[in-house]
């Protein structure tokens, strides 16, 4: 729904189009037969969580739209997280054992730390781990 009111907003696409889209990309998801195990969809999670990336791009768009990003917050929580040994991404999402989330995202992902995704994200990094560790009790 974030999305979905993110390109209503964004976009010229009619709003129908969009809801039937939305729809069958959520039933998809639905299909027990489709299952995509989180190693595949959560791989190369630096990719991910570039600037122009698919999390912080649309993180991007729904802030400039005025949508609260709640639910994408988990997924970039989640991403930034992910750190599987055999990921090629491992050794530089382990390091953030090392940094603060605000030096992480600037010197590991290119975000710069005075961008609004920056701080929107380093402000509810903590909040949005907490909510995850709720979900997956």
């Amino acid at each position: 729904q974030e999305i979905l009111s993110t390109l209503k907003i964004t976009t010229n696409y009619s709003h129908d189009f969009l809801e039937i889209y939305a729809e069958k990309e959520v039933s998809r998801f639905k299909n027990n037969l489709l299952f995509d195990p989180i190693k595949r969809v959560a791989r190369e999670p630096i990719r991910k969580l570039a600037p122009t990336g698919r999390l912080i791009g649309v993180l991007r768009m729904m802030l400039r739209s005025g949508v609260y990003p709640h639910f994408l917050m988990l997924g970039i929580a989640a991403a930034i997280k992910y750190n599987a040994k055999e990921d090629k991404d491992y050794f530089v999402m382990n390091s953030l054992r090392f940094y603060e989330i605000s030096a992480f995202l600037e010197y590991n992902l290119g975000l710069e730390s005075k961008s609004i995704e920056s701080e929107f994200i380093c402000m509810h990094y903590q909040e949005a781990l907490n909510h995850l560790k709720i979900i997956m009790q």
